[in-house]
Formats: C-alpha cells, structure tokens, sequence
C-alpha cells in the first residue's frame, strides 16, 4: 500500500513552485500526495474532500512561510490532523507563532543546518517502514532546501 502525504501550506505565490516540487519528487518515488486546493471558505469549515483526504493520509506535513497568505485554510487543516491523531509536522518561517504542544519545526535561514538536521530527526520517527520513513525525510527535507535556498535572510 502506497504511504499517502497531506501537505497542507501557506506559502508565497513565488514558493508554490517548492510545494509543487517536493509532491512531484514523492511521486516519483510512490509517495500519494494530496495538496487541497484553496477554493473553500475556511470560516464555513473543510470540505469533505479536504476532510477525507486527511482522514487517508499517513503523514501530515504543513508548510507555513511569513509572506504565506493561506494561514486560515492551514489552520483549519492542521486542527482536523491533530483531532484525528495523524502524524503531523508543521515547518514554520521564525516570525509565524507556534503552540508549544504541536510539533514544528521554525525555519533558521540563518543556520539551514540546524533546521535541516531537526527535521531529518523529527522525519525519521514517522513512516510505516523503512522505505515509507526514507520516502517522508527525503520530501521534508527536500522542501526544507528549496525553502532556505529561495528564502531571503532578515
């Protein structure tokens, strides 16, 4: 059975192309993305399509950048990962607020290492198998390059 990946994201219209890229390097490899689209309202709740496919992932990785403009849709997508127990992991600019109790990960563009390292040992905890768990560092941490080479320093 195919390992199934929500990727939820709030990301700038420029760093799309990234979320688009770690989706097609995960097909390449037999990951089943699903990226929801953000033709809903969030203030009237998910949809069932959006509701379902979080339901069938494995994993949940949302990506939330500062210039991002979807925060209110990956919100929504987050809470209903969390209320269903998925395994989820939220991938953060610095100047975004995290609760303490859900896992994230804040991008340091000023030490990718750093950032790269936490996510690699926060991925490898996830995935059904080995090659599942392999499959899911390498989109996490593909993304996480993408997003420190594209991103501007403060």
């Amino acid at each position: 059975m195919a390992f199934r990946i929500f990727i939820s994201h709030s990301v700038a219209p420029k760093e799309l192309g990234i979320v688009y890229a770690i989706i097609n390097e995960g097909s390449k490899r037999g990951v089943v993305p699903f990226i929801p689209d953000r033709s809903w309202n969030p203030s009237e709740g998910l949809t069932d399509r959006v509701s379902s496919s979080i339901k069938d992932a494995d994993f949940v990785l949302a990506i939330a950048t500062g210039s991002g403009m979807h925060l209110d849709w990956l919100n929504k997508e987050i809470l209903q990962a969390s209320l269903l127990g998925k395994p989820l992991l939220i991938i953060v600019d610095d100047t975004i607020s995290m609760p303490d109790d859900m896992k994230h990960i804040k991008i340091d563009r000023a030490n990718p290492s750093k950032t790269i390292n936490e996510a690699s040992r926060i991925l490898e905890q996830y995935g059904k198998d080995k090659e599942s768990k392999e499959l899911l560092t390498l989109i996490g941490i593909g993304g996480l390059l993408f997003l420190l080479l594209m991103g501007v320093k403060k």
